[in-house]
Formats: C-alpha cells, structure tokens, sequence
C-alpha cells in the first residue's frame, strides 16, 4: 500500500512541478525524494520486532509472548503453531519469490520489444486470454488438491506445476497488460494534458488496488470446492459454507 501510494504522490508532485519555471521544477521534484527516506531511516530506529521474527532467530518462548502481547489473549496456541510451521518453509518461499523475480525481470524486458511490436489491441486480447485460461488452471488444480476444507498437501511434481503456471502468468502479464496500462493513457492523451490525464490513470490505479486487496482474502475465504469455480466463470457470487459444505455437516477450522 505504501508503494501505491508513493507513485500516486510522486505524479501529483511531477505534475505540480512541472509548472514552476526555469530548471528548478525537475530539481525540486528529485529533491522531495529524500523526504520519505529520511522517514524509512528514521523509521527503521524503532520499528519494533515481530514474532515471526524472533522465532526464525531460535527465540521461541520470547515470540510466544510477543504474540500474547500483540493478541491481548493469552490463547494463542493455534496461531502461533501456524507460525512455527510456516517458518519451516522459509527457504522455499525465497526460492519462489526468487525465481518469479526472475521471470518478472526476463519478461519486463521482452515487453519493451514486444509493446511498440505488435498492434495494442492484439496484446490486450493475447495477454488477458492467456491469463484467463492460467487462472482457471490454477483454480481447479487447487480445488482439487484441496477441498472445501482446505486440508490437502501438494507433491513435489504438483508444486513445481504450480510454479510453472504462476510463473506463466506473470510473464505474461508483464509483456502485455502491465506496460499497456501506463502507455495507452500517453498515446491517448494529448501533450499538453499528458502529465494530468497520467496522474488521473495512477489515481484509478490506487483505488482499485486498494478496492482488490481489501476484499480479496474475504472473498477467497467464501469461495468453496467445486462450486468456486462456477461462480468465478458464471456469476462471480460468495458461495456461504452452509450452501457448499453442507448444513448439517461439521468442519473444524484452525484459530486464525
């Protein structure tokens, strides 16, 4: 959110700037720049520490407490054995996060030959189908690992086909609708209203991302087993438990 919001003011300032006169626009625009991170430095002085954190560094008691502390309860058992087996995973987190950095960074720059390449409608239509038909992929293969219930594990081969798929998308949102979000607005724009009409797309930009993440976790909270799928591709409603598991069938779920 920070980041979002950070682009956002950084093209209200460009925008702003522009119209001071001589060089000292562009100067003054760069300049502001040290504001937030004499802020992030200042900031990184009493940020405090995170449980997730002091238990990676062997502290299990202290980050128990910490998380007591932070809960208010001391009930915390069944969130803090979450924790401990996440942080089990750690190394194969990064090596995800690693590898899809990578086909970000790849597919960024065969986007820059790509987007003055090929007609802009034939990549919106190429780029959202693929995406499309990769969503679908990964929800069916999640239904059926997991259920309704969300108890199921992945294979190694299962997994690796999961982070073929997820990778798939990324790159192929990055050569075609990525770039395209930020040029159509330019090509469409006169000049003279080129820096507003920008400002006015990064604003649209923030408000959906933050709409997006808002109700995202909630939504996937409420899509269920077979009938999710069915109502991403048909109506794209919530799906109660009731309505999926069943109402006189029982499911425990782990303290959140």
């Amino acid at each position: 959110m920070a980041n979002t919001i950070g682009i956002l003011v950084t093209s209200l300032i460009n925008y702003n700037t522009t119209k001071i006169k001589g060089a000292w626009g562009c100067r003054l625009s760069l300049a502001l720049a040290v504001v937030p991170s004499i802020l992030m430095t200042n900031g990184s002085f009493v940020l405090p520490d995170t449980p997730n954190s002091v238990l990676e560094r062997g502290h299990t008691k202290n980050a128990r407490q910490m998380m007591q502390k932070i809960r208010s309860t001391p009930n915390v058992d069944a969130e803090f054995q979450d924790i401990v087996d996440a942080s089990f995973g750690d190394d194969a987190s990064l090596m995800y996060v690693v590898v899809s950095g990578t086909v970000n960074v790849v597919t960024t720059v065969a986007s820059i030959y790509s987007v003055d390449r090929f007609e802009r409608r034939i990549l919106f239509f190429e780029g959202g189908t693929q995406m499309i038909v990769i969503q679908i992929a990964i929800g069916i293969m999640i239904t059926l690992k997991f259920k309704a219930n969300g108890d199921g594990e992945l294979s190694r081969t299962n997994a690796n086909v999961l982070l073929f798929l997820i990778c798939a998308y990324v790159s192929t949102f990055t050569w075609s609708w990525r770039p395209l979000g930020w040029l159509i607005p330019s090509d469409i724009c006169p000049l003279e209203i080129r820096s507003a009409g920008q400002a006015i797309n990064v604003v649209i930009n923030m408000i959906f991302t933050f709409a997006i993440a808002s109700v995202f976790i909630s939504m996937l909270c409420h899509l269920k087993d077979e009938q999710s799928i069915e109502a991403i591709l048909v109506l794209g409603k919530y799906i109660p438990n009731d309505a999926v598991i069943g109402g006189n069938s029982k499911v425990e779920h782990k303290d959140a």
